[in-house]
């Protein structure tokens, strides 16, 4: 059994003041969430850890989950995700999402279980190789955890199959027509082609759609980086 770190020095695998220190991290006018809403993303989730059944364990280790390699911010409306080509952050919503509402826990079932068991899959290695003596239990379990994290937010730009966020996931695609599909529900079927060709600067919109004062001035694939 590996060691454990003292009481004051365990992490935290639950969710903490994280969207400040991300807001100061993205102060630059040049980031997308100036101009449309867009919401933080966990990549590893505080359900997916708890789920695995490792939230004490990692704790108890040492891990951070609230580090800017474990976060990214992802557009929040079907009409920001079209325009930046990357899947939206969460899709159970009947209409626009509360700009602030951050939570994690309702993506895909497929998504937490996922990274359950990404974490499960470590855990054992981890748990031994942190039982070696004058292992920096702390850091080899953060580094190993970021690492993780690092490649679930490409998958969420580049193979959004493995890592649904939304069920439109495939729509979003760069160089897919549809996008919102001219809505921004979920629950609406929409159309097959996005009415104003997935460029919703200058506020475009289409005719079933509100009007969200997208001011972005770029129509091209935004790439997703963690702690941005």
């Amino acid at each position: 059994m590996a060691f454990s770190l003292p009481s004051d020095e365990r992490g935290h695998t639950t969710k903490g003041a994280y969207l400040e220190f991300m807001k100061s991290r993205t102060e630059s006018d040049s980031h997308p969430r100036h101009h449309m809403d867009m919401q933080a993303h966990h990549a590893i989730s505080e359900k997916a850890i708890f789920d695995a059944k490792l939230d004490d364990r990692l704790a108890d280790f040492g891990y951070e989950i609230d580090v800017p390699e474990n976060l990214v911010f992802i557009p929040s409306t079907l009409q920001g995700a079209c325009l930046l080509q990357v899947q939206p952050h969460r899709g159970n919503h009947t209409a626009r999402l509360i700009k602030g509402d951050d939570d994690d826990s309702c993506h895909p079932p497929a998504y937490h279980i996922m990274v359950a068991n990404r974490l499960k899959a470590i855990f054992p290695a981890l748990e031994e190789e942190c039982g070696d003596h004058g292992t920096n239990i702390a850091k080899k379990t953060q580094k190993a955890l970021d690492h993780i994290s690092t490649d679930i937010i490409k998958k969420i730009q580049h193979k959004p199959r493995e890592a649904r966020l939304t069920k439109l996931y495939a729509y979003f695609n760069p160089g897919h027509p549809r996008g919102c599909g001219g809505e921004d529900s979920v629950t609406k079927t929409g159309v097959d082609t996005c009415p104003v060709e997935r460029d919703h600067r200058n506020q475009r919109k289409g005719p079933n759609q509100e009007q969200e004062g997208i001011t972005y001035p770029h129509c091209a694939p935004y790439t997703l980086e963690p702690g941005k």
